[in-house]
């Protein structure tokens, strides 16, 4: 448990509960929770418009005292782009090991439309899916998945998907992998 002054403005009602407002939740978060924790529920913030990038870094500006530093770093991480808790965490370990890709890439060919990606190391044409069992828990979607991924191949890109437990659980396999396809043949 954490203590600390609340101002007027930091405070809302649900029914008779009183809660901190989201900006105020997601500040003491990264100031108490560990990095990627906090970084997972900014983007998820961010992407439900409960707060905005400018309102947070406004925040994280003021932030003083001890956990100021960790709040504006969690904040200089923060991207509406990711979709997912699993989308975040393939991100920050992408970022930790000098792996910059470009995030939520529509690619399309001379007929059109292919797919819009997680992940997208241009210059290489590899695509790097995260997938969730959300995405993937019928037997349509699951179809769908194939089409699309083989519509990427044919177009010329190479495909990587990671689960959370490769992501979470085998993350040097991950990096090794990515990189292993992002060396020059």
């Amino acid at each position: 448990m954490h203590r600390g002054h609340l101002a007027q403005h930091e405070v809302v009602g649900i029914g008779d509960i009183r809660v901190t407002t989201p900006l105020r939740t997601l500040l003491d978060c990264a100031r108490y929770l560990e990095e990627p924790a906090a970084v997972v529920l900014a983007d998820s913030a961010l992407r439900k418009h409960q707060v905005s990038l400018p309102e947070l870094w406004a925040e994280a500006r003021r932030c003083a005292g001890p956990g100021s530093a960790r709040v504006r770093r969690v904040v200089c991480l923060a991207n509406v782009a990711s979709e997912s808790a699993l989308e975040t965490l393939a991100r920050l370990l992408f970022a930790a090991h000098g792996l910059h890709p470009k995030l939520q890439v529509v690619i399309t060919d001379a007929h059109g439309f292919v797919a819009r990606v997680d992940f997208l190391f241009e210059a290489e044409r590899l695509v790097v899916e995260a997938d969730g069992h959300a995405h993937h828990s019928d037997r349509a979607s699951f179809q769908r998945d194939r089409q699309r991924c083989n519509a990427l191949v044919a177009a010329g890109y190479r495909v990587l998907r990671f689960s959370w437990a490769d992501v979470v659980g085998r993350p040097d396999h991950v990096v090794s992998l990515v990189r292993s396809l992002l060396a020059p043949a």
